[in-house]
C-alpha cells in the first residue's frame, strides 16, 4: 500500500485486507465467483514434496509439511517471547525514569486534554531524548528536560501531536503489527509494513494537527464576516 493512498485513506484498507486474509486463512471456502485455475505440473510437485515422508531413528516419521509446520510454530512462540520480553523491559525502563516537575508543562496538557475526563501520567525525564507517549488505555506522556525550554506554543504543538497518538489508537496499531510480524516472521514485507507504519503514524498526527487547526481558523473567519 502506497504512502500516498496510505495518507488519503488512513489504516481501514489495509486492515481489513489483513482480516480478509486472516479469514481466508481460517475458513478456505471458495466463493461461486472464484475462478479455479488448474495445474498439472507445478501444484503436483509441491504437493508431493510436502507430503514426503521422512522417519527418523526407524520409530519418528513425519513429512515435509509436519517439518514446516512445527518450525512456523516454534518460531511464533519465540517471535511471542521476544516480544512481551521487549514490552517488559519498556515498561520497567519507563518506571525507573528519573522526573522532574514542572508545573507549566503540566498545565499546558491539562488545557489540552480538556474535559475528556481521561486520566493520564506526565514524565519529564533528562533520561529520554525524544517526546513519546505510551498506553493502551491511559496516555503515558513522556517528554525530555529540554522541553522545559521551549515556548508555550511550541510545547503545546509537541503535547498536541502526542496526543493524537492517543486518540488515533496508535499503540493499539503498533501492537497489532508487531503481533503480525510475529506470526509470519518468515515474511519479509511485514517489517517492511512496520518501517512504514511509523513514519504514516508520525505523519497523520501533524496533518491531524494542521486539519484541525484549519477547520478552527475558517470558523474564526465566518464569524468575523457576520
Amino acid at each position: 500500500m502506497s504512502k500516498r493512498f496510505s495518507y488519503q485513506f488512513g489504516l481501514w484498507p489495509l486492515g481489513i485486507a489483513l482480516a480478509a486474509g486472516g479469514l481466508r486463512l481460517t475458513f478456505p471456502v471458495e466463493l461461486p465467483i472464484a475462478v479455479v485455475i488448474h495445474s498439472s505440473a507445478i501444484l503436483p510437485v509441491i504437493r508431493d514434496v510436502l507430503q514426503h515422508t521422512v522417519v527418523w531413528g526407524n520409530r519418528i516419521s513425519f513429512s515435509i509439511a509436519d517439518f514446516l509446520l512445527i518450525g512456523w510454530g516454534v518460531g511464533t512462540c519465540v517471535s511471542f517471547s521476544f516480544l512481551v520480553a521487549r514490552l517488559w523491559l519498556d515498561y520497567r525502563k519507563i518506571q525507573q525514569l528519573a522526573t522532574i516537575p514542572d508545573s507549566r508543562i503540566e498545565a499546558l496538557l491539562a488545557e489540552i486534554i480538556g474535559e475528556t475526563g481521561v486520566q493520564y501520567r506526565l514524565v519529564i525525564s533528562p533520561d529520554f531524548a525524544a517526546p513519546s507517549i505510551g498506553g493502551l488505555f491511559t496516555p503515558f506522556f513522556i517528554l525530555p528536560h529540554y522541553i522545559s525550554g521551549f515556548s508555550d506554543d511550541e510545547v503545546r504543538y509537541v503535547l498536541r501531536h502526542e496526543w493524537q497518538h492517543f486518540l488515533h489508537h496508535d499503540a493499539w496499531i503498533k501492537l497489532v503489527v508487531e503481533t503480525v510480524i510475529c506470526c509470519f516472521w518468515w515474511n519479509l514485507p511485514v517489517y517492511l509494513l512496520r518501517r512504514d507504519l511509523n513514519q504514516f503514524l508520525e505523519v497523520r498526527c501533524d496533518l491531524s494537527i494542521i486539519l484541525k487547526r484549519a477547520i478552527l481558523w475558517n470558523r474564526l473567519l465566518t464569524l468575523k464576516r457576520f
